[in-house]
């Protein structure tokens, strides 16, 4: 299925590589139906800089300007695509610009809403990358720091730790360790991850058990699969679409995110999935979509939903007439047997 909704590039994200024009050329070369360019927003703070970052002397006003120049650069892309496709030129990918959110503290949530409406952006990609303001997919170092403070956190507020096994229909999905502050740690991430859906009810929702990246086979208790039912339930109710990230394979993990214990339940519950590379820049576009395309059989996925705009829309584009609102969702049926798998698999 040519789709993604989850890139980055290395002009304006320290741990990618390549442009956007290079981007694009790979997306084009792969018939890509349609194609997202979701850059990181901003952080707000020092204290939350990268190492990568804090060498190169950057600061927080950096990354605004980094960004505000990777929506001046994406959205020249997408008019330029935009122009070609009213004109008649054929196997363009449709070009949308968005951003992937941060949520460290509630002021980045209040940071998202701000850039959605100033540069009125076709989607967002809704993930957590911090619990408790440290992050969870750097290292593993600054991991484990995360489960400690998590612990405190949930100590603090007087709760159980111990562990509950899961419902029977649930157990046995991934057979592993079992800690108390790892237990912690994902009861706090899937908390924040509620927190950042209800506030942004985000089209797209981003490798959504990322906390797994370090810690793959812990066991999940029944507390940390009524947080996974409770934030998959309120997805369905507003309707937005679970990536299936092809990334994860990339970590060495043994499925994509989600992993297959939650997609199994993700489908019981009506969710509706898309598939996206999460590439950090044009050589990983399609990047692991072979074995993607074997989860999705594996998980007897059939349908995908994508984010696109509307057919008359493209037609009639003239420039200037960005930006605009009529994203679409749009359902592709026998996704298996797409054509676009023979270039990949």
């Amino acid at each position: 299925m040519p789709v993604s909704f989850h890139s980055h590039s290395g002009l304006y994200c320290q741990h990618a590589h390549g442009n956007l024009d290079e981007v694009l050329h790979r997306v084009k070369d792969l018939k890509f139906l349609v194609f997202g360019f979701s850059e990181h927003i901003p952080r707000l703070l020092p204290s939350e800089l990268y190492p990568e970052e804090i060498e190169l002397n950057y600061t927080p006003d950096t990354l605004t300007q980094m960004y505000n120049n990777f929506i001046s650069k994406a959205r020249t892309l997408q008019s330029q695509t935009f122009q070609q496709i009213a004109t008649g030129e054929k196997n363009l990918p449709v070009l949308l610009v968005g951003l992937e959110t941060e949520y460290t503290t509630t002021e980045s949530l209040n940071l998202v809403q701000t850039i959605r409406q100033q540069y009125d952006l076709d989607y967002i990609v809704g993930s957590v990358h911090h619990v408790l303001e440290i992050p969870i997919d750097y290292s593993t170092e600054m991991y484990l720091d995360a489960a400690k403070k998590s612990y405190q956190h949930i100590t603090s507020q007087g709760m159980d730790l111990e562990y509950v096994p899961p419902p029977v229909e649930y157990s046995g999905s991934v057979s592993g360790s079992w800690s108390v502050e790892i237990e912690a740690l994902f009861i706090c991430y899937f908390d924040a991850q509620f927190t950042m859906l209800k506030i942004l009810k985000p089209e797209v929702v981003g490798h959504f058990d990322l906390i797994r990246i370090f810690n793959p086979t812990h066991n999940i208790s029944a507390k940390v699969w009524e947080r996974i039912k409770r934030n998959t339930a309120f997805i369905v109710e507003y309707g937005g679409l679970v990536e299936l990230n092809s990334r994860a394979y990339k970590k060495g993990l043994p499925d994509a995110y989600p992993f297959r214990d939650i997609v199994k339940v993700m489908k019981e519950m009506n969710v509706k999935f898309t598939i996206c590379d999460d590439s950090h820049g044009p050589n990983d576009i399609a990047m692991h979509y072979d074995k993607l395309y074997g989860y999705l059989e594996e998980m007897q996925i059939d349908t995908i939903h994508y984010l696109t705009v509307d057919d008359e829309y493209l037609k009639n584009y003239t420039t200037g007439s960005l930006p605009y609102k009529n994203i679409i969702v749009k359902q592709l049926d026998d996704v298996s047997n797409h054509q676009f798998w023979k270039q990949i698999i």
